[in-house]
């Protein structure tokens, strides 16, 4: 192999870094230059939501889909969309956001940084490998468990771009994972818009919707983390079994 395709490739690889980074930079800081920035909170949102009339549910995906790239309460952000467009809608317009979010962060790394981040985790990190392996052959339901534990964890859309995993087993696996977090944020945010006071949330009607919601989400949880070990377990086997070749 000659010289130049190492240099070729290491070119290609600081390309698209500086694309990547250029990109992030870009957005961050246009929401700043918009003044978007100042939107990344509660009450931000709350007030771009309402001074947009009709078109609130635009500003409140479009600001939700902006926290992804800067470090934002993404859970926060869809229970507040309960609270401001009751549990089927605040669900809905929380589930577009979140879809568009997760996808966009996932898509800039995989066509920027993928071989890059790859190279520099596996070094530190060796065990990851066999996590890559894992979603590269059953990227659908890892993506699934790990959603269904991490829910949107901004990192976790970094590191899914960076793995192996197929983008259709990535967008399924994402959008079928994020359903019981988003579903318990948005009543659990419904109900407190709805309540006037603490003592209110003991209601039936509140309870039981958010006891049935986050009792999937412990089954959930417990499922994932068994799916993950067995995974673990079926990428160590086939090295022991080279290693005693």
């Amino acid at each position: 192999m000659s010289v130049a395709a190492p240099r070729s490739r290491l070119g290609r690889t600081l390309l698209r870094l500086g694309v990547g980074a250029a990109t992030v930079a870009g957005v961050i800081a246009l929401l700043s230059w918009l003044g978007l920035t100042e939107l990344l909170t509660v009450e931000g949102m709350r007030a771009a939501v309402e001074s947009w009339g009709p078109l609130g549910p635009i500003a409140f995906i479009a600001i939700f889909v902006a926290g992804f790239f800067v470090p934002g309460p993404e859970i926060l952000f869809a229970a507040l969309g309960g609270a401001l467009f009751g549990r089927v809608a605040g669900f809905c317009y929380a589930m577009i956001a979140a879809i568009i979010g997760t996808s966009t962060t996932f898509l800039l790394v995989r066509y920027t940084a993928q071989r890059w981040v790859q190279e520099a985790l596996h070094a530190r990190f060796p065990q990851l490998a066999g996590l890559d392996g894992r979603l590269e052959r059953h990227g659908f339901l890892t993506v699934l468990a790990l959603r269904l534990v991490l829910f949107l964890s901004p990192p976790l859309n970094w590191a899914l771009g960076a793995s192996r995993v197929p983008v259709r087993d990535y967008l399924l696996g994402t959008a079928i994972g994020v359903v019981p977090g988003l579903a318990i944020a948005v009543t659990l945010g419904d109900a407190l818009g709805q309540t006037g006071s603490i003592g209110d949330l003991s209601r039936r009607d509140v309870v039981l919707p958010a006891l049935l919601i986050l009792g999937f989400l412990v089954v959930a949880v417990v499922a994932g983390r068994r799916l993950l070990a067995r995974s673990a377990v079926s990428v160590a086997e086939p090295e022991e079994g080279r290693g005693e070749a």
